[in-house]
């Protein structure tokens, strides 16, 4: 599958249920931040980052409100 094919069907599928802001790059921020919530080093290298604090500049978790959506993504996924 393309990268564009991927886009399509990702935003097809939010428009459906009514989110026009959803991005295929919202999948790897809410996999980031999962990883990071339990192991920024596995975080680090599934996200490719070769420095530590780029992972946790862009994962910042304790800014996170606990059950509070940080994407809509997270948002989708809580329903």
């Amino acid at each position: 599958m393309s990268a564009v094919a991927i886009w399509e069907a990702v935003r097809k599928y939010a428009l459906s249920m009514g989110m026009s802001d959803v991005k295929p790059h919202d999948f790897r921020r809410f996999v980031g931040t999962q990883l990071a919530r339990k192991d920024i080093r596995m975080a680090q290298r599934a996200l490719g980052h070769k420095r530590l604090e780029t992972t946790a500049r862009h994962y910042v978790l304790d800014e996170l409100q606990p059950g509070l959506p940080t994407t809509s993504i997270d948002w989708f996924v809580s329903l």
